[in-house]
């Protein structure tokens, strides 16, 4: 499993190759997008709108962190079903979980993928 941002050429160079199962996990996608097809949104991982805001306004990093680990924490269960079933709809190609954050940039993706690195056995992500 891979992490990545809309914008990402390797991320564009998988889907034009068909080798991607891209798998939205921001709350809203970007506007001109439109090469890249989101296969589904995993709602699991999408972050609170609250959580969000304040972190934009305040830019106060350790919240985010802090109330964004716990939701994972407590839709622990729901992520590895998501993940579980989504392993089994990607017909072979890799799944890639976007949002909007490149990837030197604090992003909830990265937090997404250390927690399901920790977390869950057999499951691995790491950016594209």
């Amino acid at each position: 499993m891979f992490t990545s941002y809309w914008a990402s050429p390797k991320l564009r160079e998988m889907e034009r190759k068909g080798e991607a199962y891209i798998v939205q996990i921001s709350n809203s996608r970007p506007k001109g997008y439109g090469e890249v097809r989101v296969r589904e949104k995993m709602w699991e991982a999408v972050p609170e709108w609250r959580i969000v805001e304040k972190s934009k306004r305040d830019g106060d990093h350790d919240f985010y962190t802090r109330e964004y680990l716990a939701a994972l924490e407590g839709r622990r269960r729901e992520i590895l079903k998501a993940l579980t079933a989504l392993h089994g709809r990607t017909e072979g190609r890799k799944i890639v979980l976007c949002c909007y954050e490149k990837p030197a940039n604090f992003c909830h993706r990265h937090l997404f993928a250390d927690y399901c690195n920790q977390k869950f056995e057999g499951i691995r992500s790491e950016e594209l």
